[in-house]
């Protein structure tokens, strides 16, 4: 079985397509849509970073069905988005090397604060907000060797940055917060000078545990050290999923999801070597609720499905450039919902081991790599 992969080019071209039959955005300014309800509705909305073209890139929220609510411009290419539930604020991160952070009002998309990088450092795509919403962990890397810090800002005091926690290694890239305050960092490994990677022989991924007061727990390693750890979610039971991208021969079959149950030791997940081959080496963004996990890769135009207790692959699905991927609340009646590059939007509202019924829906938006959950 051949990989289903799709080189840059024709990525390109179809995300043309894509922009040709857009309506237009506004880019002066965040847009409302007359499709926003109000705060007392509870509606459920996926936000995520998108591409107009013309080096022209936004942060959007959309509903379910994939009408836009709001819209707001990023001075350059957006990557992974968090959630403040408490102060019901969006944190939107600048992609690596990330010069910005962008918060905006969950509801309205109007600008809270922004934040830029520090001198001789970057932020890394993501970041992850405390339990309480006080705090905002973000990865990010001091620009000339690539090690990792996070910083730690104040979302109730303005987002002053009030901490660092140092150690962690070289590349963190996701990072979340479990149900217990643990923060949990994907340390992918590799350092680079702009985005050229420069210690593919030597690099160190791993996933590290840490307090709220920066100790760190543990650190996990997988068997290779070319599985840089990229992307990871965890459950209510503090299961911890990872996604990797093989830095090796792009010929090697390598397992790139893993799990570890309560901090314990990293357990790849399963599939056979022909399917592994699929996903070409790139794990773009997982998820992971009740018993299921899910995983895109955009360079495999692919998804799988996981069995969380059997940990074995039950579905490898076709979505071109597959991107964002996210768990909804258990009370939802959609389980999973995935964004493409190129418009496309797969939601999952029902999964068991023999069948998997998956909806389709056109949002026109280019989205970007990684997709997230917010209630209004």
């Amino acid at each position: 079985m051949q990989p289903m992969a799709i080189d840059n080019s024709k990525r390109e071209l179809l995300k043309g397509a894509l922009f040709a039959t857009m309506a237009p955005l506004y880019l002066s300014g965040c847009s409302i849509s007359n499709n926003a309800q109000s705060q007392d509705n509870g509606e459920s909305l996926l936000v995520g970073c998108a591409a107009l073209g013309n080096d022209e890139f936004i942060a959007t929220a959309v509903q379910i069905d994939g009408s836009p609510v709001w819209q707001c411009p990023l001075p350059h290419r957006g990557h992974g988005v968090a959630i403040n539930t408490e102060l019901n604020q969006v944190a939107i991160f600048g992609r690596r090397p990330g010069e910005f952070i962008k918060v905006v009002d969950g509801q309205s998309g109007q600008q809270v604060a922004f934040i830029p990088q520090l001198v001789g450092r970057h932020f890394y795509g993501h970041g992850a907000y405390s339990n309480s919403g006080q705090f905002l962990y973000v990865t990010e890397g001091i620009s000339e060797t690539s090690e990792g810090v996070i910083g730690v800002y104040d979302a109730f005091n303005g987002y002053q940055r009030v901490n660092e926690f140092s150690g962690i290694g070289i590349g963190p890239h996701e990072i979340i917060v479990r149900s217990d305050d643990t923060i949990v960092v994907a340390v992918g490994g590799i350092q680079t000078s702009g985005r050229t990677k420069l210690n593919l022989d030597t690099m160190q991924p791993k996933l590290v545990y840490i307090r709220p007061d920066g100790e760190i727990v543990s650190q996990l390693g997988l068997g290779s050290h070319q599985l840089s750890i990229r992307h990871i979610a965890c459950d209510e039971s503090g299961a911890v999923v990872c996604g990797q991208q093989y830095q090796g021969d792009e010929d090697d079959s390598q397992p790139l999801m893993a799990i570890s149950y309560q901090g314990q030791s990293l357990v790849p997940l399963e599939a056979t070597p022909e399917e592994w081959m699929r996903f070409n080496s790139y794990i773009g963004s997982v998820a992971m609720v009740g018993e299921h996990i899910v995983a895109t890769s955009p360079r495999g135009n692919c998804y799988g499905v996981w069995d969380k207790t059997t940990r074995k692959l039950v579905k490898l699905g076709k979505l071109t450039d597959a991107s964002g991927v996210v768990a909804m609340q258990p009370s939802n009646t959609i389980q999973f919902a995935m964004s493409s590059g190129i418009g496309e939007m797969k939601l999952i509202p029902s999964i068991r081991q023999d069948s998997i019924s998956t909806l389709i829906s056109s949002t026109s938006i280019a989205w970007d790599n990684h997709l997230s959950y917010l209630q209004i």
